[in-house]
């Protein structure tokens, strides 16, 4: 399959290539000719309570949110006109699950991306194109002590969240999966650590 990153976490984009390359895909000129895609926002804003930020900031997030939507519009589009089927990835941050504070823009930005790819699986199914979502645990440059809420004590490696963006966009292992969500986190989301928000904590 050839393949387009747009908006990703720098670590992750370049792991997604490897990882994308290393399993016999090929990187696409671009989206009129990608059979999938793997898109995000970029890295996540964090530190900044909701009452903090300012109209700048909101709008930057906003625009790569809008960004990400087109690029899934786009590739969808044109894997129709072609008669092709497709996989797309969208990669969002862990307080899409679970909000958490000073994570609002990002939050927000998530919530909208991960609701448009549940109604693109479901407008694009029919259409032989499966979108998933990957939810990215907590990688560098986060600030270390987020590995503290995390059960396995640790940030992410960007291989392991690329690992899974590979899996979900390969047509033969993940042939039967659309319209599901696949925490990479290290189990961030279920956790029930005392002390809440590490970025928080001692604030």
């Amino acid at each position: 399959m050839r393949y387009r990153l747009i908006s990703l976490h720098p670590a992750l984009a370049q792991a997604c290539d490897a990882r994308l390359s290393s399993a016999g895909h090929e990187p696409a000129g671009g989206l009129g000719d990608a059979d999938a895609l793997v898109v995000g926002i970029g890295a996540p804003d964090l530190g900044s309570a909701l009452l903090d930020v300012d109209e700048r900031a909101w709008e930057e997030t906003i625009g790569r949110a809008r960004t990400a939507f087109a690029a899934v519009r786009d590739l969808a589009r044109a894997l129709i006109e072609r008669e092709a089927s497709g996989r797309v990835v969208v990669v969002v941050d862990p307080p899409v699950l679970r909000a958490a504070e000073r994570t609002g823009l990002t939050a927000v930005a998530g919530a909208f991306l991960s609701t448009i790819a549940e109604v693109a699986a479901v407008d694009l199914g029919p259409r032989g194109i499966a979108v998933n979502v990957v939810v990215a645990g907590w990688m560098a440059p986060a600030p270390p002590a987020l590995a503290g809420g995390v059960p396995l004590g640790r940030l992410a490696d960007p291989d392991e969240v690329a690992s899974a963006c590979a899996f979900l966009v390969s047509p033969d292992q993940a042939a039967y999966v659309n319209g599901a969500t696949l925490a990479v986190d290290g189990g961030w989301f279920v956790t029930k650590a005392e002390g809440g928000n590490p970025l928080t904590s001692g604030a």
